[in-house]
């Protein structure tokens, strides 16, 4: 199970501070999950990651030259 928490915090800048947070728990267990166990492979994990995150850019490079035309 993967609980999302979403925070906001200003201390009276110019803005504030967002961010987030996954907290990832062993339904079956109750016990919380690290990120060293979910991916056991870092190596293999960065590779995808780095790989999708490129997909994407060009990707949305595409969608902006198209809707410029």
């Amino acid at each position: 199970m993967n609980i999302k928490i979403d925070h906001y915090t200003f201390t009276g800048g110019a803005h504030g501070y967002q961010g987030q947070r996954s907290l990832l728990f062993n339904t079956n267990t109750g016990k919380s999950i690290s990120n060293n166990e979910l991916f056991v492979d870092q190596d293999v994990f960065k590779a995808f990651a780095k790989k999708n995150l490129e997909l994407n850019i060009i990707f949305l490079l595409i969608k902006r030259l198209i809707q410029a035309v």
